[in-house]
């Protein structure tokens, strides 16, 4: 797994990826694919809306990179129906959403670095990304970034003068 996110992230391909639905550390019991070591995975756990980590989501303060929305998320279900859904795998597509519509939002001086060397401006991307977090208490310690996404912030930082990766 982890080779398979490396060659990506050379290519300038950033990863999200969803942690155990179980409140466990993933430090310290693994976790695949979030265990892998590729800095090219931004690993996600599940928030609620009173901003705290879901009870039933896993966590890591060296692996799981942040949290995102992912408790009670309507969806789509079998038979051509709707309803609330919960789970980490609820959470990771507004990570993935996220990096899309920031790489979109993303200034002339991204996209020069992307096409010379995609694979620091994904890291930059991420760097940007885990940078713009909103700080919860309920993940510090418990995230590499200590908060929940914020993807306006995230755009802003990776657009500022001041940003450089």
């Amino acid at each position: 797994w982890n080779d398979l996110y490396e060659a990506m992230g050379q290519l300038g391909i950033l990863s999200a990826a969803a942690t155990a639905n179980s409140n466990v550390d993933v430090d310290r019991v693994g976790d695949v694919p979030t265990g892998c070591s590729s800095e090219y995975i931004v690993t996600v756990t599940n928030t609620t809306q009173q901003n705290t980590k879901y009870d039933s989501a896993g966590y890591g303060a060296k692996t799981i990179d942040l949290g995102a929305p992912g408790t009670q998320i309507l969806s789509t279900l079998p038979g051509n129906r709707y309803g609330n859904l919960t789970g980490t795998s609820m959470a990771t597509p507004h990570v993935a959403g996220a990096i899309a519509l920031i790489h979109a939002a993303a200034n002339e001086a991204f996209y020069s670095r992307y096409v010379t060397q995609p694979a620091a401006a994904a890291l930059g991307l991420k760097q940007a990304l885990l940078a713009g977090v909103d700080p919860m208490p309920a993940l510090q310690g418990k995230t590499v970034s200590g908060g929940r996404l914020n993807v306006y912030k995230s755009t802003q930082i990776l657009n500022s003068a001041r940003w450089r990766f």
